[in-house]
């Protein structure tokens, strides 16, 4: 049976942004999240912001390491949804 894989990816918070810094992880590959729990706080110009996980699973892989910079759309990290 294989699964899919949910990506979390860095929203366009205002029209002016063009990058975020990836400020730090709150979870790591492996652990278990509910949707809505803050998984990876962002910098984008003078605020910071909490993304949160997008479905119930498991954290499968990170892409984007702390202190990275990304661009809107760009993938976060990937989970797997837990049914």
């Amino acid at each position: 049976m294989s699964s899919t894989l949910v990506p979390l990816v860095v929203p366009r918070l205002g029209n002016a942004m063009d990058e975020v810094v990836v400020a730090g992880w709150l979870v790591q590959v492996g652990d278990v999240v509910e949707r809505g729990e803050p998984v990876v706080e962002i910098d984008a110009a003078k605020a910071t912001s909490e993304l949160e996980a997008p479905v119930d699973g498991v954290v499968r892989v990170i892409h984007a390491p702390d202190d990275a910079t990304v661009e809107p759309g760009q993938l976060l990290a990937e989970f797997e949804e837990r049914s």
